[in-house]
Order: C-alpha cells, then sequence, then structure tokens
C-alpha cells in the first residue's frame, strides 16, 4: 500500500486487501450476535451498583486476598498461530487440559528464556 501512494499501483494487492476486508465484515469471530443482543439487553439499572464503593472493596479485599500491587501475565504474550491451533484443538476437545497447560507452560518458558517467541518481535526482555 505504501508503493500505490507514491504512485505504484499493484492491482493485486489492492485486490487482496479488499478481500481480507470483505472477510472481516462478515467474520463470525468478529460479528457476535449473541454479545450485540447482550449489550442492547444493557439497562441502566443494570450499571448501578447495588453496594457502595467502601463496603465492595473490603469485601473484594476479604476475598481475593491480592497483594497491595496485583499483576498478571495474561495477554502479555504473543498469540502465534500454533497457539491459536491448539487453543482452538483445546476448546473442540481434541486434547485433554493436562496436554494443553503443558504446551502453554512450554510457550511460556520459552519467552521468559528468550525474551519472544522466535516469530514475533511482540516481547522483549
Amino acid at each position: 500500500m505504501a508503493d500505490a501512494g507514491n504512485g505504484d499501483k499493484d492491482e493485486q494487492s489492492f485486490a487482496d486487501n479488499e478481500a481480507i476486508m470483505q472477510t472481516r465484515r462478515f467474520s463470525k469471530r468478529v460479528h457476535n450476535e449473541k454479545i450485540k443482543n447482550a449489550l442492547k439487553a444493557i439497562t441502566p439499572e443494570m450499571k448501578k451498583r447495588q453496594l457502595p464503593f467502601k463496603v465492595r472493596a473490603s469485601i473484594q479485599k476479604t476475598i481475593l486476598q491480592l497483594p497491595l500491587l496485583p499483576i498478571t501475565a495474561i495477554g502479555s504474550y504473543p498469540q502465534t498461530q500454533d497457539v491459536r491451533d491448539m487453543r482452538a484443538k483445546f476448546k473442540q476437545g481434541e486434547m485433554t487440559e493436562t496436554i494443553y497447560e503443558k504446551f502453554l507452560q512450554e510457550k511460556i518458558i520459552d519467552v521468559m528464556k528468550w525474551g519472544s517467541f522466535p516469530q514475533t518481535g511482540a516481547l522483549h526482555l
């Protein structure tokens, strides 16, 4: 596309880009009717808290027992195609939770050891 801005037109690139945009327009991964309907069903009453903040905070502190500054690594690692494929297989019941968890642990070790998955530059230590 940058080349097109410079006057070099590659019709195939434009056609490929249009196909990608069309796929996204109708993708069930992007457009989920259940989510749209759930959002439409939200009422102003649902947005109101039942308890004041101080009460909620006290209950949460007791139940969750989190450290002062809790952190998580969820979503911090690259979502490579092999990770997505294994997640899909797990969700479809094609592998056990034990195998899936072992795979994820190995990926996390790779990230911690090497700084990123080999095919991405998403995480640098």
